[in-house]
């Protein structure tokens, strides 16, 4: 790893090093560049990680400092707190898919308001639209506020706390959803589905990636009623064919796939996945109208054509500019070409890049 990758990590990671007795050990293994860590925490519990771990330890040494409490329960367990009310046990050796996925639930959801109870706790108030149920079964299940049910191993914590705790969905176009029609690209664990389902649109979901596209399966199931109104497709949209993604090199998760370019290197894992471009996923479901159509696909959405616009009221793209072919530019002349108003917001504040490159556009057509 160079140096200013070592450097980057450290930025990252130094508001919370203070929960440790070895902050300065960990320091320096950051700047030279070390594979592995060993976490001295002040409650007096050790963590060993590799550096392939590194998000891991940020979102928990990040938890540990927002938490109102943390306490020792054995050599490789704490307790956390984040009301001094409800309590979650961490298993820190060996951690499974769950207990990664709730700590980087925890940091992630706290630092933007998020309220978290325990289904077992002794107190279940609440009056936050933030607030998220960790409910403890058989598979951990993550319950919003809402009433909308996750389970924790078939979800990506970062993508729930988006659309449940800062809630970037929500656009105001309707009062009333019901009978609404959503296109929803990108579809991922199907949170966005679920989002808009449970306010009454019929929702036509696609998602490229067999990993999400079984998980947004199961999270539909504890969803019976909600997921009536969803018409999942494991398909990618922008082009027919055969697609080739790339995406992540890790194995568990499919991180940014795009068959637009390559944004992992040389070590990216590829995938091929059925696509269609949306004039023939129009002519297949018999689709005459759409009232949103909501893009998150890591550059398809430089495909849109004039034609692919023609029944659309509205668009909310979450877009990734590459390139020459794949500008800002390209995509906005399109949208003002068929007659569309727009702004540009941006969707995740701890980016650095500018908007030429990434961000969100919200437009509807006058």
């Amino acid at each position: 790893m160079s140096l200013l990758t070592n450097f980057k990590d450290l930025y990252y990671v130094m508001p919370f090093l203070d929960v440790l007795k070895n902050k300065y050990e960990i320091i320096c293994i950051l700047i030279l560049g070390g594979s592995e860590f060993t976490l001295k925490l002040k409650v007096g519990v050790d963590v060993k990680l590799t550096r392939k771990q590194f998000l891991t330890m940020i979102n928990l040494l990040g938890a540990i400092t927002i938490a109102t409490d943390c306490r020792k329960i054995t050599k490789d367990k704490i307790e956390l707190s984040f009301d001094l009310k409800n309590k979650f046990e961490i298993q820190l050796t060996n951690m499974s898919t769950e207990t990664i996925k709730l700590i980087e639930l925890f940091f992630n959801g706290t630092r933007y308001g998020a309220t978290f109870i325990k289904s077992t706790g002794e107190d279940s108030f609440s009056i936050n639209k933030k607030t998220l149920r960790i409910i403890y079964d058989k598979d951990i299940v993550v319950e919003t506020d809402d009433g909308l049910k996750f389970y924790l191993k078939h979800m990506t914590p970062g993508i729930i706390v988006e659309a449940f705790v800062r809630d970037i969905h929500n656009v105001n176009l309707f009062k009333d959803w019901s009978d609404r029609i959503v296109f929803d690209i990108g579809a991922e664990c199907g949170d966005t589905a679920l989002y808009y389902a449970s306010k009454g649109a019929k929702v036509y979901s696609f998602e490229p990636m067999r990993a999400h596209f079984d998980a947004m399966q199961k999270n539909m199931s504890l969803n019976p009623e909600l997921a009536k109104n969803i018409i999942a497709t494991n398909a990618a949209i922008g082009k027919d064919g055969e697609l080739l993604f790339y995406h992540s090199d890790r194995a568990d998760i499919a991180e940014g796939a795009s068959f637009v370019y390559n944004k992992h290197g040389k070590n990216a894992r590829t995938s091929k996945v059925q696509g269609f471009s949306l004039k023939t996923v129009y002519e297949k479901f018999g689709i005459k109208h759409i009232d949103l159509l909501k893009m998150d696909c890591k550059g398809c959405e430089f495909n849109l054509t004039d034609n692919d616009l023609k029944i659309v009221d509205s668009v909310k793209i979450e877009y990734l500019a590459d390139g020459d072919k794949q500008k800002l530019q390209n995509l906005l002349t399109t949208l003002q070409n068929n007659n569309f108003q727009y702004i540009i917001f941006r969707h995740e504040p701890i980016f650095y890049a500018s908007n030429l490159v990434c961000a969100t556009i919200y437009a509807k057509k006058q």
